[in-house]
């Protein structure tokens, strides 16, 4: 008897007072869990800029919470396409692979110097400029579908602007995606922007102007076809809209391994947004 009434006087106490809790938690906002790791949306397109001044710095470079390694691995299934630039990024990468043999996952490379896409229209033969897969020159739609990535990312301008302009060379850029799609339809295609250029070393046709000209067409063509336009360019320049001396290895257009070392930045915040299922920033 006395247990009992020990009992019940425990539960007089205790389920008033939790039905008291339950009040106030009802009456509280349910404010949900917070994830200080979410990334914000994107609500806005972001803008590139004037040929008179390019924006600078228009991509995250957060990590969201996930590691590094998280975020390269993202990139096993990847192939880099493109010109003596991407050559640059592929040295960066054995490099780097020196140091981490887990450096961006098994990142393979499609590239060849002064290729452009107006080259990559053209047959194979002994005097083109194809990238060698497998030993042999193969049309680079080719090669990706042999190489069986689901993510390509391409980046060419500087060799074209030269000999189409920048309507001729959107045009071969297009012809170059479609036929990469109708090979390739599961993988999703990157476009990455035409770097600008060093101060002094501009020329008639391959300018900055004209480069802010053709990444501005380059974004209409992935927002037209649903790609995803990566704007590294704007964090390798300055004030002026021009490369600096630290990310400029030839005076010109080619870039050290402190630019490449943005590239990374850059491509690992846009595997973590990927990871995360969050969209794409849409420039404009």
């Amino acid at each position: 008897m006395k247990l009992s009434r020990l009992m019940a006087h425990l539960l007089a106490v205790i389920l008033p007072a939790t039905s008291m809790l339950t009040g106030c938690l009802k009456n509280e906002p349910d404010i949900g869990i917070l994830n200080v790791n979410t990334p914000e949306p994107f609500d806005e397109k972001v803008s590139i800029g004037t040929a008179d001044m390019p924006a600078r710095n228009t991509m995250p470079l957060e990590l969201y919470g996930l590691s590094e390694s998280e975020c390269e691995e993202w990139f096993s299934d990847a192939v880099f396409v493109g010109d003596s630039l991407t050559i640059g990024w592929k040295n960066y990468n054995n490099i780097m692979l020196q140091q981490n043999t887990k450096f961006f996952g098994e990142t393979r490379f499609l590239c060849e110097g002064s290729y452009g896409v107006g080259h990559a229209l053209e047959p194979v033969s002994e005097n083109s400029l194809h990238p060698v897969y497998l030993g042999e020159q193969h049309l680079i739609w080719d090669s990706v579908k042999l190489i069986g990535a689901k993510k390509i990312f391409i980046l060419f301008g500087m060799n074209d602007l030269t000999i189409w302009g920048v309507d001729g060379a959107l045009e071969n850029y297009t012809k170059v995606i479609d036929n990469i799609n109708e090979s390739n339809p599961d993988a999703e295609i990157f476009v990455i922007s035409s770097m600008y250029m060093y101060k002094g070393s501009e020329r008639e046709v391959l300018n900055n102007s004209n480069i802010y000209k053709f990444n501005r067409g380059l974004i209409n063509l992935c927002n037209e076809r649903g790609m995803e336009f990566i704007n590294i360019a704007s964090h390798l320049i300055d004030e002026e809209g021009y490369v600096p001396n630290e990310f400029s290895s030839d005076q010109y257009v080619h870039q050290t391994r402190a630019a490449y070392a943005v590239w990374a930045q850059v491509l690992r915040s846009l595997a973590a947004r990927h990871i995360l299922g969050y969209g794409a920033i849409v420039f404009e």
